[in-house]
């Protein structure tokens, strides 16, 4: 089966690109995700986890680059806006860098981004032109 997500596409002053998706958690929280290509794994705010987190969920801590990132050994439910549901394992990270970063460019705030297990999990296929994103699932 496919399914077809709207993508919101901003260029910034510098020649580059912003991709971005809403998902939408398990309690109806809309949360706004970039699409990162080059990210080798899923992210999300720290502060969305620690209030969805269970009592079995078991983190590791590991270091990614000069960051120390929480890593959840378990998978985290998430629905994107059509209400396909989704299972996957995320690391969790406190995203308040990248956000400070992304303000300054005029961007709102995020609450994750897509790394590429989840675009290859769900064989995603990303149309800049008609912005959209496909995946099969």
């Amino acid at each position: 089966m496919r399914k077809e997500y709207r993508l919101r596409i901003y260029e910034t002053a510098s020649g580059g690109a912003m991709v971005f998706v809403l998902m939408e958690a398990e309690d109806g929280q809309m949360l706004n995700f970039i699409i990162d290509t080059g990210a080798p794994i899923t992210l999300i705010d720290q502060k969305h986890f620690h209030e969805k987190r269970t009592p079995t969920s078991s983190v590791q801590r590991m270091k990614w680059g000069n960051a120390s990132i929480d890593y959840v050994n378990e998978e985290i439910r998430m629905r994107f806006q059509s209400g396909f549901l989704i299972k996957m394992k995320v690391a969790i990270s406190d995203l308040q860098t990248i956000n400070s970063s992304i303000s300054w460019l005029g961007f709102e705030p995020v609450d994750g981004l897509l790394g590429a297990d989840f675009l290859l999990r769900y064989k995603a296929v990303l149309d800049f032109f008609s912005e959209k994103m496909v995946l099969t699932i």
